[in-house]
């Protein structure tokens, strides 16, 4: 049986691996950013090249607005033509979307800030899926591994990452019930506006456990990627306040206090006193 000691200096050691993995992960970040630094200097000393014509052109109307005049001409294009070119799509997108003039009351703004940055309990799943249960429709239930992959000779790490996916799954077919339901009560008029806000309330908090349920997914990946030791931190609130972000800004220094923590944390456990044993 290991002793708090071997505990200690095995917690002493991991963290000791943070922080070197967080110092070449630092380094080889500046090296990259010096190499880009290089090519952008590089392309800027060539001559320019005519502006690529894109599909998203247009006036400053919002895209629903837009007539067809000469789009016609656009349908030989291949879009996304780059990931550069693919990311200023996606800012163009951000920006049409923020001229959407909808102000959202206080309510629904809380209601929605708090689905997606708030993992739900177990409890609060059940009961926000119990209050509107989705119908008995197979397409609406999540598909099971097939018993061929069930038997000894699969690898575990297989079940592994398809146990991660099916829950993700699982969790995406949550809001099928409320909206199912409302969908239904436009045919029967069935359902009053407060039980038809409700639907869709119970709908947006089960969408956002999914949106937040993937991000948490996306940091343990990783994570594990960068070093296994310090995955289980995907699962911690350091990273709430992260936005428009996977871990936010400063997460390095974060991920530094938490190493330095545990290293305070065996060095205060090494430190105490250890109990006598008597024969």
């Amino acid at each position: 049986m290991a002793t708090s000691e071997d505990t200690s200096t095995s917690q002493s050691a991991a963290a000791d691996k943070v922080i070197a993995q967080l110092e070449k992960m630092e380094t080889s970040i500046v090296e990259e950013l010096q190499s880009i630094s290089k090519r952008v200097k590089c392309l800027e000393e060539q001559a320019p090249h005519p502006p690529k014509r894109r599909a998203t052109e247009s006036s400053s109307s919002l895209w629903a607005d837009r007539g067809t005049s000469g789009l016609e001409s656009l349908t030989d294009i291949s879009w996304p033509v780059s990931d550069d070119e693919e990311e200023q799509g996606d800012q163009l997108e951000t920006e049409n979307l923020g001229q959407v003039p909808i102000q959202h009351s206080e309510e629904n703004r809380q209601l929605v800030t708090f689905s997606f940055r708030e993992v739900l309990s177990s409890d609060s799943r059940k009961r926000l899926r119990t209050a509107f249960p989705c119908p008995s429709l197979q397409d609406t239930r999540c598909s099971k591994l097939d018993s061929i992959f069930n038997g000894a000779s699969i690898h575990k790490e297989m079940k592994t990452v398809d146990a991660e996916l099916a829950r993700v799954q699982a969790l995406i077919h949550d809001p099928a019930g409320p909206l199912i339901h409302l969908l239904h009560s436009f045919n029967d008029g069935e359902m009053s506006n407060d039980e038809a806000k409700l639907a869709v309330s119970n709908a947006i908090r089960l969408l956002g456990n999914v949106s937040v349920g993937m991000l948490r997914l996306r940091r343990r990946k990783i994570l594990k990627w960068v070093n296994p030791d310090i995955s289980d931190l995907a699962e911690e609130d350091i990273f709430q306040t992260a936005t428009t972000n996977i871990f936010s800004a400063g997460f390095e220094v974060k991920m530094k206090e938490r190493a330095k923590s545990l290293k305070l944390l065996a060095a205060s456990r090494t430190s105490q006193p250890q109990p006598k044993k008597f024969c």
